[in-house]
């Protein structure tokens, strides 16, 4: 029976058409708005209506929808689901995180295609009795998105077709909001101004409880957050987390809400206590706390809110679902049909935390990492007056997992009582992550103004510094009392991470005695110490004063005082160790350049200048004794003058070739507190005498000659090594690319001096050099700057083979090191440790357990017994089955492996594992005169040191690994490293965070190498060669092959008549390939000197134009990594310029030709000949000049052979350079053609 109603009784409340993966769960929604109930069916039923779906923008026409006749009660909604699969309720329940029965959903069918995702398509409710339609709802596409439906309102007054109330909303099956009918019209209530301001999305260490959000109300007025929800999950039935805050949430103008993991761990980690907690139970928050509100789930999805390392989103949401705020990080999405660029700051567990500092609608730079900033209501942590941490060390030599110590000390004139007292790196208690808590044991005190001293493994600690720890975490010494593990707080183990983290100290009732925090730890929001600058240096308290910053607490401490005070009674404070930081740093000038690794200047011209020229990082004093006085003999001053005018503007190099000189200048540099200086001689004991009376001198050699057979560069190499310095100057005309190379793969650096012209300077800048000492030193810096294309570069990387190449045969092994001198690699690191029976012997972990079917200590097997192990394991599964094809795999020692590379002349980077074999290294290498061809590595200098002094000429490399410039500037950063090394007399692998910018530059003017560490990505590589970084360990050394070495050397002069051309192909220019192949040279020609018309280049060919001279070079483009391999897929397109010698382009009008040309060649070049060779070629250039001019033709060109013959005896002789034999061939290669 039907009756009136009220109009419209009806509404459709919701259609939601796009499931955003599959079609299964589209449905629609319709609300009785009346007081009685009401029924629908199919059209020809008995029921009050019926229903239509409809195509509002074409004429395909209605059609009806069929299902059974069902009631809707007063004002309830009931949902109209188009299942085409037959998916089950529960599974519609599961999708849309509802709750509804069989009595609040019907299926419907009929001839109906699911709804459109790009069409507009509408329902229609219609009276079954009078055929009028009662209601119509319809969605455009703009009104849906993947996953988003639209929400409808009553309609206008005197019309059928509802309002859009919300559009791409969230599904809310059998829920309607109390708006949709009581009012007309979409949903204007504004959306409150409140963003979300902060995150933490990777706490150091383990994120468990410590991630959180704040939000900030950046309105004018309170808002009621009632009802929001926030979270990381943007649809319904994620399994992502989605929280509700609950009802009567206020957050007031300006004010920043934060929302927990764990209010607990929030306290703890952050000293602060936050606003809320998120609702869920489980690692992230094991118990409740009822002193902070805990949020609601929103029943929305199936997880937590975990905040993803890789990237994730934050979504804050109105109680009506719609985005009060949106922030994707580390990820771009879209989301409801917008297309958003997520967040691009980064703060990758280095204890800093994301936030917003502007309302830009551009996340990428609304958003920037900083230090935390903490709630207002902060936890008091007072000063400890009575038990302190004083001295731990959390990065010692050799095995980090047993060496760590922490020292505490009792301040206080009476004896502590430490019974059950609290000790760890784990800070929140709750039994997760691999942190540990320990107890004292009962019994436990600590006399008055004395320190104990706690060991992990006190048997291990004994042997690295000779003192017997009062407490250790393992029972490795019977006599020493065991600390006692306490699993309901942390039962993981006690390393201290060298990132960064914390040791706290607690009293019997878990209230905090003293907590140090280093590097990015979070403890009680406490500040925390930059870290030690190098390994095998403590960290060590300075006083008694409690100030809970440790940065201000805490010193370095190089060598470590366990057990020992520096201050109190008992204290001494000799062992305080000196400042080490300058405040006045030297940061040069250099020239702009996109030649990366571009050479350093050093300014050897003669007189003072007026004022010093610009971009030039050094100048060069040559000391000599006259008149009673110091001075720089090249500049006509008192050297004191000389250094004075430069100070904290160039770097000095000071020349001292007279041993007698050597404390007169010591002490000059004394009086001036001078030693960020070079010294440089032709002498190697004279540089020996300097740095012995103050090691931060740096030396550098300069040799004589224009030629450099390899015996004299090995032996270069031993006497600089034997200075403990790195930088060797050789003779502009005695250097080539492949001579650099043999210098810089041994990390030997290379300066250039007698650089006396243009093109000089140009082909030095080509080949590689590191360094030009000239008298041109703004011409030296033009040539610099012509070099303006991206990606030009003068030194191809060298890779060396890590552990062998490790990714192709076992690692450590004679395969992995045969095949790389099989491919071709100049160089390969190994590792070494010392069997029982004390031979060094190739592997690289402390056990056998990783890498061979064996098990135990290196250290506790003898070679024969190691010998009997199969060293084909690996624990990278991407090698397994290549290490199977070596089943004879075994531990080579150093000898073998030293035997094999003198044999193949390969170069070995020996990576010290352990102590006690200094001698045995020592006498090896020099037993099979390796010196030049071997360089120690390791972390701990102490024990390489040890070696150097069995065999100074042994060079050395120290590993700076996970050291960053906190707590200083970049430049203080770098120039203290670069000091560090210069008085080890060692060059260094420092770690990515420790090769800043800054350091590169700064090491890079003072001759110092640095390598880079193990890169095993192309693109990983490639970043390091765009930074300058040319010698790279890596697993894949293979990837070399792609890289060239260099172009081969061209002519350096080319005489042409006016109107000719030469093209590219007619040069012949090659490039130097791996493995000795030679290519064809794929690139162009530029013009680098002054030009004024001479010629025109099209970069194919080069056209001469008038009479003169101009400077050309060749380059070379290539792609070394634009193709897959194994190991890397990535095909990067970066393309790469290297760049010939240049060429001196002479243009010569053709009536002009004449052997006159010759004359002036010779005298153009006196100063590049001997005295012999120049009379000589001079008188016989003269004769065919004499000749030509008689028109005797035929004695002009036996004269002209006849200079050809002498040309070839001097230059092999020594007694010209290069360019002048060039110059002089191409002027009689040019006449000969024309006499033709």
């Amino acid at each position: 029976m039907h009756v009136d109603k009220p109009t419209p009784a009806l509404l459709i409340t919701e259609i939601h058409p796009d499931n955003y993966d599959r079609d299964d769960y589209e449905f629609f929604e319709i609300y009785n708005n009346s007081s009685i109930s009401l029924s629908i069916g199919n059209r020809d039923s008995s029921a009050d209506y019926h229903l239509l779906f409809r195509y509002p923008e074409d004429s395909r026409g209605d059609r009806p929808f069929e299902l059974e006749t069902m009631t809707i009660l007063p004002k309830q909604a009931h949902v109209f689901w188009l299942n085409t699969s037959g998916q089950t309720l529960e599974a519609f329940n599961r999708r849309y995180m509802s709750q509804l029965s069989s009595s609040q959903v019907s299926e419907v069918s009929g001839n109906i295609p699911a709804f459109s995702n790009s069409e507009a398509r509408a329902v229609v409710i219609v009276d079954n009795l009078s055929g009028q339609e009662v209601v119509q709802a319809g969605y455009q596409a703009t009104d849906i998105s993947a996953g988003f439906g639209v929400h409808f309102a009553l309609p206008p007054a005197g019309s059928t077709e509802q309002t859009v109330f919300l559009p791409m909303s969230p599904a809310t099956p059998g829920s309607v909001y109390a708006e949709q009918s009581l009012q007309t019209g979409a949903l204007d209530t504004p959306i409150p101004r409140v963003v979300i301001s902060q995150y933490m999305y990777d706490a150091p260490a383990a994120d468990d409880g410590k991630e959180f959000i704040a939000i900030k109300n950046v309105e004018d007025k309170t808002v009621d957050l009632s009802g929001f929800k926030i979270g990381d999950a943007l649809f319904l039935g994620e399994g992502e987390g989605m929280a509700q805050f609950p009802d009567g949430t206020l957050i007031q103008p300006g004010q920043e809400l934060f929302l927990s993991q764990s209010s607990f761990i929030f306290k703890a980690i952050y000293g602060a206590v936050p606003d809320f907690e998120f609702p869920w139970f489980s690692t992230n928050r094991l118990y409740d706390d009822p002193d902070v509100p805990t949020m609601l789930d929103a029943n929305w999805s199936t997880g937590e809110i975990r905040l993803a390392n890789n990237g994730d989103k934050l979504l804050l949401m109105d109680r009506h679902d719609r985005i009060v705020d949106f922030v994707p990080y580390l990820q771009n999405i879209t989301y409801r049909g917008k297309q958003y660029r997520g967040v691009t700051a980064r703060a990758d567990g280095n204890g800093q935390s994301i936030h917003r500092i502007s309302e830009s609608s551009d996340l990428r730079t609304a958003f920037r990492a900083g230090p935390i900033r903490r709630p207002s209501k902060r936890i008091p942590v007072s000063p400890s007056k009575s038990l302190l941490i004083t001295e731990f060390m959390y990065t010692p030599y050799f095995d980090e997992g047993t060496n760590e110590y922490v020292e505490i000390a009792n301040i206080t004139g009476e004896t502590i009582d430490l019974s059950g007292f609290y000790f760890g790196n784990k800070v929140e208690e709750n039994g997760v992550a691999n942190k540990a808590m320990y107890n004292f044991p009962e019994g436990a005190v600590l006399a008055p103004y004395s320190a104990a001293l706690i060991a992990r493994n006190a048997q291990a600690v004994k042997k690295l510094y000779g003192v017997t720890a009062d407490f250790e975490m393992e029972a490795t010494i019977s006599a020493v009392p065991k600390l006692i593990p306490n699993c309901d707080w942390g039962c993981g183990n006690f390393q201290m991470a060298n990132g960064g983290d914390a040791v706290v100290l607690l009293n019997r009732d878990k209230e905090l005695v003293d907590a140090v925090v280093f590097k990015n730890a979070l403890c009680m929001g406490l500040s925390s110490h930059p870290g030690v600058f190098a390994k095998g240096h403590s960290l060590e308290r300075v006083s008694a004063i409690d100030t809970k910053n440790p940065a201000v607490d805490f010193v370095e401490q190089p060598h470590p005082t366990p057990g020992k005070l520096l201050f109190g009674p008992n204290g001494d404070p000799s062992l305080v160790p000196r400042p080490s930081i300058k405040e006045k740093v030297l940061e040069v000038n250099e020239p702009k350049t996109a030649l990366v690794a571009s050479p350093t200047i050093i300014d050897s011209a003669t007189g003072m200048p007026d004022a010093l020229p610009p971009n030039v990082p050094s100048i060069l004093f040559k000391a000599e004794w006259r008149n009673g006085n110091l001075v720089a003999s090249n500049r006509g001053v008192l050297l004191e003058e000389a250094l004075d005018t430069v100070t904290q503007k160039m770097l000095p190099m000071i020349e001292i070739n007279e041993h007698f000189l050597v404390p007169y200048v010591h002490q000059l540099l004394k009086t001036k507190g001078i030693d960020d200086v070079f010294i440089l001689s032709r002498q190697a004991s004279i540089i020996e005498a300097m740095r012995t009376w103050n090691n931060e001198y740096r030396g550098a050699l300069r040799l004589s000659g224009s030629t450099l057979p390899k015996k004299k560069r090995d032996d270069a190499i031993r006497a600089i090594r034997q200075c403990q310095c790195f930088t060797i100057l050789v003779q502009a005309e005695a250097l080539s690319a492949e001579i650099i190379h043999y210098f810089r793969s041994r990390a030997i650096t290379i300066w250039a001096y007698e650089a006396n012209s243009e093109l000089a300077l140009h082909r030095l800048a080509a080949i590689g050099v590191q360094g030009i000492e000239t008298p041109l030193p703004e011409k030296a810096v033009a040539t610099l700057q012509a070099y303006q294309l991206e990606n030009s570069t003068n030194q191809q990387p060298l890779l060396i083979a890590h552990r062998g190449v490790c990714s192709l045969a076992p690692e450590n092994t004679m395969p992995a090191i045969e095949l790389a001198a099989e491919l071709g690699i100049e160089a390969v690191e190994i590792d070494i440790m010392m069997s029982k029976d004390g031979i060094p012997v190739v592997i690289h972990d402390y056990t056998v357990d990783r890498t061979t079917d064996g098990s135990g200590y290196v250290r506790d097997l003898t070679l024969a017994q190691l010998k009997q192990l199969t060293a084909n394991r690996t624990d990278n599964s991407d090698w397994v089955e290549r290490y199977k094809l070596y089943p004879d795999a075994k531990i080579p020692t150093l000898e073998e492996v030293l035997v094999y590379a003198k044999e193949k002349e390969l170069i070995l980077s020996i990576e010290i594992k352990t102590d006690g074999l200094e001698k045995q290294v020592a006498d090896l290498i020099r037993q099979y005169e390796m010196e030049p061809h071997v360089y120690l590595s390791g972390f701990n200098p102490v024990v390489m040191a040890a070696i150097q002094a069995h065999h100074p000429a042994i060079g050395a490399m120290h590993i700076l690994a996970g050291l960053s410039p906190q707590g200083m500037t970049a430049l203080q950063f770098a120039e203290k490293t670069a000091r560090h090394l210069t008085k080890l007399g060692m060059f260094s692998m420092p770690g990515d965070g420790t090769m800043t910018q800054a350091l590169l530059s700064y090491a890079k003017h003072r001759g110092i190498p640095l390598v880079g560490g193990t890169s095993n990505s192309k693109a990983s590589i490639q970043a390091k060669k765009k930074r300058g970084i040319t010698m790279i360990y890596s697993d894949y050394p293979q990837w070399s092959e792609q890289m060239p070495i260099c172009v081969n050397p061209i002519p350096l002069y080319k005489v042409v008549k006016e109107g000719d051309v030469l093209t590219l192909a007619e040069m012949g220019a090659t490039v130097h390939e791996r493995y000795g192949v030679a290519s064809t040279l794929r690139g162009g020609i530029r013009i680098i000197g002054e030009n004024e018309g001479v010629a025109y280049t099209d970069g194919s060919s080069l056209m001469a134009l008038k009479a003169g001279e101009t400077l050309f070079h060749l380059y070379h483009e290539y792609e070394p990594f634009n193709y897959e391999t194994e190991g890397d897929p990535a095909k990067l397109p970066d393309k790469w310029r290297m760049y010939s010698n240049p060429v001196r382009l002479v243009v010569l009008n053709k009536a002009d030709l004449s052997a006159k040309h010759l004359v002036e060649v010779v005298q153009r070049y006196r100063q590049e000949m001997t005295v012999i060779a120049y009379a000589s070629l001079l008188s016989l250039c003269q004769v065919a000049f004499l000749f030509e001019k008689w028109r005797a033709n035929q004695l002009a060109k036996r004269s002209i052979e006849k200079i050809e013959t002498a040309l070839m005896k001097y230059v092999a002789a020594g007694h010209l350079t290069v360019e002048a034999f060039d110059a002089l061939q191409a002027h009689i290669a040019i006449l000969q053609e024309e006499w033709k």
